[in-house]
C-alpha cells in the first residue's frame, strides 16, 4: 500500500515533468529568436553560419604568386639568420663540451662533435 510520502514524491515528479515540458515549449521560440539575432550580428561582421558550414568574408585579397614566394623566402632567410646566431643552442655543451670542458655521457659514446 502506498504511503503519504509516496504520493508526495509522485506529485513532485509530475510537477517537474510538467515544468520541463513547459520550459521547452515556451522557451524554444525565445531561444530560436536569440540564435537568429546572433546569426544576424555575425553576418553583419562578415561571418555567415549555415547548415553547410561557416564562411568568412574578408577585405583582403589573396597574395599573388610572387608575393607568396617573396614572403616564404623572407621567412627562410630570417630562420637561417636565427639559426646562425644561436648555433650553440643545439650543440652538446658548446665547442669545449658541457660543464666547462667535461664531456657528457652522450659525447663519450658518440664522440666529440665538430663545431664550425
Amino acid at each position: 500500500m502506498a504511503t503519504i510520502g509516496d504520493y508526495i514524491f509522485l506529485a513532485i515528479v509530475i510537477a517537474l515533468i510538467v515544468a520541463i515540458y513547459q520550459g521547452i515549449t515556451r522557451g524554444s521560440p525565445a531561444l530560436q529568436e536569440s540564435i537568429r539575432n546572433q546569426q544576424e550580428a555575425l553576418k553583419k561582421s562578415g561571418i555567415n553560419l549555415s547548415d553547410h558550414g561557416v564562411s568568412i568574408k574578408t577585405d583582403k585579397r589573396a597574395p599573388s604568386r610572387e608575393e607568396y614566394i617573396d614572403s616564404a623566402q623572407r621567412a627562410f632567410s630570417s630562420a637561417g639568420e636565427a639559426i646562425n646566431r644561436h648555433r650553440e643552442a643545439m650543440s652538446w655543451g658548446g665547442p669545449e663540451g658541457a660543464q666547462g670542458g667535461h664531456r657528457t655521457t652522450a659525447q663519450q659514446f658518440f664522440g666529440k662533435r665538430k663545431v664550425g
